[in-house]
């Protein structure tokens, strides 16, 4: 199996970089290397680099449908093709 980069300013741990990663960085910058992204030891300038170079990388969350929708779905069509087949016979 293989994986894509590695998401060095992925702060939180939460698979993506966003603005909460920014917040993590802004919190430990020149104090903690909590937000140490280039493997220094500190949080700077250069983290902060890295965090705007992959800002919008990681994996989206998607919403996956569940098979029985698939199911209702051609069963509705199945039953609109019928209903539109059938003659109405007056008496």
């Amino acid at each position: 199996i293989e994986f894509g980069p590695a998401l060095t300013a992925d702060f939180n741990d939460d698979g993506s970089v966003n603005a909460d990663d920014l917040a993590a960085w802004s919190d430990a910058f020149g104090t903690a290397p909590a937000a140490d992204s280039d493997g220094d030891n500190d949080s700077d300038g250069a983290d902060f680099l890295q965090w705007q170079r992959q800002l919008g990388v990681g994996a989206p969350v998607t919403a996956i449908p569940e098979p029985a929708t698939a199911a209702l779905a051609i069963l509705s069509s199945l039953l609109g093709l019928a209903a539109a087949g059938r003659r109405v016979r007056r008496v």
